[in-house]
């Protein structure tokens, strides 16, 4: 049964926000005559089926009561406000309750799909309280709303505060209040939900705003995803700027000139209309092939399904006009077309053979010169990415007016009108501070990991340790301290790789042994922990417009300047270091996981490259004489230069981090919260939660016969094959809900109507409430511990039998310990230089005899793999990967 969707969604949300109901029914849509769904009945019994007695309510998300967990107010003081690592200073019937109240959060990137995910939380929170929490993309955001909205709550202001004006309460009920800002129903003007000819103001559109010297090229993109394809030559027109506009308008004149030479007034006035139709009817034959074509590749035009119910099923279900607006599009640009070449040819009947070859000439002539104009256009943009950060969108481009030509060609491509003040960071960065109950504020991790309370601690020029900083680097280190923690992941492009925010802390470089070049005792600018500076070049920032201002000033006020060369170019930049953890604004962490390629631009942070000697291919220093001595060649003339890093959007290398907090055996359930489109055969199946015994099938789509198909099915697999195959593991499945979506909602739709937004918020309901309710129930908490048991024993055994197979090769390297390490350093040849004392990493007291001793405890008993055959498949494996 699908989730109720158009003006059934919006009139649920709407009574739903404020009340409850029992039953889940009342989210789904009603099945047509002939068709019924029949409870399952496990074993024979129906009462054995999880919803049979519809065990717990739903709505009521803008309730702050909702969200009280348990009735006595001293056990829900402290299952909100006691981080993990206190567990144990709890009674153990508060320690029971505890774990069977909490858990952690996965969610993955989509773009405009985050709608899903604000009454997925709220249902989730209902009966949980979110320890950890995590995701990419439009998934960090999610998150950072989430752990923002947990805070509010375990500081005891769930529900303070007033929501308007796109301002929210804090806590959960905030969630609710920004769903409900987004779908209008704030708004007595837009009509009733659901309603036919309702405003729509597009509001999630109206926060990505663009750069200014990018308002024409984001129009184009307008045009597009609002479809309307006759305006796209003009917004194309429009895109090519003031130079390439000055350029065309002269063709243009050029071309009436010529044209009233040869054929007369009447006949350069018909030309110029009929070359202004040809524009719009180029714009309707390319949307109707584009979107023909992107029903085919998606196989969007003729839902694929095994039988005629299914596919009638499908075409009822779906709230995706992409198939009825395709062909009607095509209709339309057919008739456009026969139009324009009849058009043609009375100007054929007309004009004389001679008059007619003329105005053909100047016609194609002109028409071949805004080809050229267009193209250069194009190719300059592409070519111009590195200014503008590869985006069309910074985050944080403050409103102003448009000029009036901008105005029109926002009008002809249906930009709405503005009535939403802030852009994406800018709304983002406050919105946290409201759900977290501290409007006004810079919400940082401090307040995440602390309490409220937090105040930045001002930073010392190189990163050393501060004693102020004792407590808060105890809770960087630890992240089980954390009131609430957040994680969220990005990538490096520069080195492609994903990077974790927030990072460990990086410790300045220590002091070099004496003798030792400095060079060598520095790795790339990184500390004793192993993680290296990161910096930032405020001006850089603000300039660029990818976050605001006041947030950038919270992080230069606690951190110092410095100056240094850049290592590509000349001149110098003022950079300052990255805040510690607990200093760094939530929002940054955001909006650098956030960048969609080419729609947000990528953000450029700075890592200090320390000067080193020049090696020859053998890896020997090269040296210059002078003064009678060898003097080694340095590899740049500066102590240390700036090299800059491009960071852009997390899902590029963990679009769905659902691996963020697992553990071999969980003390509480990690949910996640997936999106996908619907499989074939099952277009009614909005929501899915596979047990871990389902073993099906991937679900896929079709792949198109286009190359672009290939090509995005290609990109789609490098970038998200490691984390399907993780979420398909056993103990994985089983607690992971998809929440599916119909062509033309989520992904980069950034115009659905407030009704599709609705359907999505709702389908996210249902989905945090199975999620809830089935973990909710103990014995369906008993099978997934035994699952992960069972799992966890299998791969344990394995470590096990490796270990004890290597164990006889390394009882050299154990019985000699201390004397056989020295001997070693005293051996070892260089290849050209031997490792610095730090470079050997000398244990500790009591390391040999503990190590020989859990060595040899591993393969007491011995181990056996017959003992663990016949476990969950596919089986997980131990591996040491790197950490990210």
């Amino acid at each position: 049964m699908t989730v109720r969707y158009g003006a059934a969604a919006m009139t649920t949300l709407a009574r739903l926000l404020g009340t409850t109901t029992p039953h889940v029914d009342d989210l789904l849509a009603d099945l047509p005559d002939g068709v019924a769904v029949v409870p399952p009945a496990p074993g024979g019994d129906p009462d054995r089926w999880l919803w049979a007695d519809s065990p717990g309510v739903l709505g009521g998300w803008a309730r702050p009561d909702s969200y009280d967990l348990v009735a006595d107010p001293v056990l829900r003081d402290r299952l909100l406000r006691t981080p993990p690592a206190r567990l144990t200073g709890l009674a153990p019937a508060e320690q029971q309750q505890y774990v069977r109240h909490s858990v952690d959060l996965a969610m993955r990137g989509g773009a405009t799909s985050g709608v899903v995910y604000p009454l997925a939380v709220c249902e989730i929170a209902r009966g949980h309280r979110v320890r950890n929490v995590g995701g990419s993309s439009a998934g960090a955001i999610a998150a950072a709303a989430t752990a923002a909205a947990e805070l509010g709550r375990s500081s005891g202001r769930e529900g303070a505060g007033e929501a308007g004006a796109g301002r929210w309460r804090a806590g959960f009920t905030g969630l609710a209040d920004l769903l409900a800002w987004l779908v209008q129903l704030d708004d007595p003007g837009a009509g009733a939900p659901g309603e036919d000819g309702a405003r729509e103001e597009y509001r999630l559109a109206q926060l990505f705003r663009p750069l200014r010297r990018q308002r024409a090229v984001f129009a184009l993109a307008v045009a597009v995803l609002r479809r309307r394809y006759w305006a796209v030559p003009v917004a194309a027109v429009a895109a090519t700027g003031p130079v390439g506009g000055a350029v065309l308008a002269g063709v243009a004149v050029a071309a009436v000139a010529a044209l009233s030479a040869v054929a007369g007034t009447t006949w350069s006035l018909a030309l110029l209309l009929l070359a202004a139709a040809a524009l719009v009817v180029t714009g309707l034959v390319g949307g109707g092939l584009l979107l023909l074509a992107r029903g085919r590749l998606a196989g969007a035009g003729e839902p694929w399904q095994p039988t005629p119910l299914l596919r009638r099923l499908a075409g009822r279900a779906g709230s995706g006009p992409e198939p009825a607006r395709a062909r009607t599009a095509a209709v339309v640009a057919a008739v456009a077309l026969v139009a324009a070449v009849a058009l043609a040819g009375v100007g054929v009947a007309v004009l004389d053979g001679d008059t007619f070859l003329a105005t053909v000439v100047v016609t194609l002539s002109a028409a071949l010169l805004t080809a050229v104009v267009l193209a250069w256009a194009a190719v300059r943009w592409v070519l111009g990415g590195r200014g503008r950060g590869w985006g069309v969108v910074a985050g944080a481009t403050p409103p102003d007016r448009p000029g009036p030509v901008q105005r029109l060609v926002s009008w002809l491509v249906g930009a709405p009108r503005a009535t939403v003040e802030r852009s994406l960071v800018t709304w983002l960065s406050e919105s946290l501070a409201d759900l977290a109950g501290a409007p006004g504020t810079v919400l940082c991790f401090g307040h995440l990991w602390a309490g409220p309370g937090f105040v930045p601690v001002p930073e010392s020029g190189d990163g050393a340790p501060t004693p102020a900083e004792t407590p808060l680097r105890e809770l960087a280190d630890r992240p089980a301290l954390r009131l609430v923690n957040l994680e969220v992941m990005t990538t490096d492009l520069t080195r492609g790789r994903p990077v974790r925010f927030p990072r460990p802390v990086a410790d300045p470089p220590t002091a070099p042994p004496a003798g030792r070049p400095e060079a060598l005792h520095h790795l790339e600018g990184r500390g004793d922990r192993g993680v290296e500076q990161l910096w930032f070049d405020a001006a850089e920032l603000v300039a660029s417009q990818v976050l605001p201002a006041d947030v950038v000033d919270a992080m230069t006020a606690v951190v110092p300047s410095r100056t240094v060369p850049r290592a590509h170019g000349t001149g110098e930049v003022t950079l300052h270091r990255l805040p510690h953890p607990w200093n760094l604004p939530v929002v940054v962490a955001v909006r650098l996981s956030l960048a969609l390629p080419v729609l947000l631009s990528a953000v450029r942070l700075y890592r200090l490259l320390p000067v080193t000697t020049s090696r020859d291919d053998l890896g020997r220093e090269l040296a210059t004489r002078e003064d009678g001595g060898l003097v080694p060649v340095p590899t740049q003339a500066h102590p240390w230069v700036a090299e800059p890093l491009w960071v852009s959007d997390g899902g590029i290398t963990s679009n769905f981090p659902v691996h963020l907090f697992d553990t071999y055996l969980p003390r509480w359930p990690s949910f996640g919260l997936d999106l996908g489109a619907h499989p074939p055969g099952q277009p009614l199946q909005d929501v899915a939660l596979p047990q871990d015994w389902q073993v099906l099938p991937v679900p896929g789509g079709r792949l198109g016969e286009g190359v672009v198909s290939l090509l995005s099915s290609a990109v789609a697999a490098a970038r998200d094959w490691r984390d399907g195959l993780q979420a398909d593991l056993p103990g994985f499945r089983s607690r992971i809900a998809a929440v599916r979506q119909h062509p033309g909602e989520g992904g980069v739709s950034l115009f659905m109507p407030r009704t599709t937004v609705a359907a999505l918020a709702l389908r996210g309901a249902v989905a945090g409430a199975r999620l809830r309710e089935r973990f909710r129930d103990e014995d369906q908490w008993d099978r997934h511990r035994w699952l992960r048991l069972r799992v966890t024993a299998g791969s344990l055994e394995r470590l096990r039998a490796s270990i004890t197979r290597a164990d006889p090769l390394y009882d050299d390297l154990l019985e000699a310990g201390d004397a056989g390490l020295a001997a070693l350093a005293d051996r070892l040849p260089g290849d050209p230089t031997l490792p610095p004392p730090w470079a050997w990493y000398d244990p500790v007291a009591g390391f040999w005899a503990h190590e020989d001793a859990v060595v040899d405890a591993l393969g007491v008993p011995p181990p056996d793999l017959d003992v663990v055959a016949g476990g969950p498949r596919p089986e997980p494996t131990f591996l040491q990967v790197p950490p990210v």
